[in-house]
């Protein structure tokens, strides 16, 4: 999961296919997975789980720098084990999802107000307009 990231807008998509997943570059705010620790299982009103913290490198520059807060926001997620038994990537990067996509938002906005003075009239308009 290190690595796995959610963006805000996509100016130039670079898609790549490395074998079975395609990476999209060129968004802008992204936030990534920076690491897991601590996973754990747990049983709880007769469901298992599987239990972890994840910590996020957060974007904190304009489009193109690179510039990223690194292992901030550390946050448990726990996932229900599936009815096949198990738990599935899918179902952990879409927990993480959930948390995550919500405050692209606010980012992009809070980034947009430091940076946009920064950016060009094209990138201000389309990441931030």
């Amino acid at each position: 999961m290190s690595g796995q990231g959610w963006c805000g807008n996509f100016a130039d998509i670079d898609v790549s296919d490395g074998g079975e997943t395609v990476v999209k570059k060129g968004g802008w705010p992204c936030v990534y997975v920076g690491s897991v620790d601590s996973i754990s299982f747990k049983k709880s009103d007769g469901d298992r789980k599987m239990c972890f913290y994840a910590s996020f490198n957060v974007e904190n520059g304009s489009p193109g720098e690179e510039v990223f807060k690194i292992n901030s926001d550390l946050n448990e997620f726990c996932i229900k084990e599936s009815d096949f038994g198990g738990w599935s990537e899918y179902a952990i990067e879409n927990a993480i999802g959930e948390y995550v996509r919500p405050g692209l938002k606010n980012l992009t906005a809070e980034l947009c107000r430091t940076y946009g003075f920064k950016m060009s009239y094209e990138a201000y308009s389309f990441y931030c307009a």
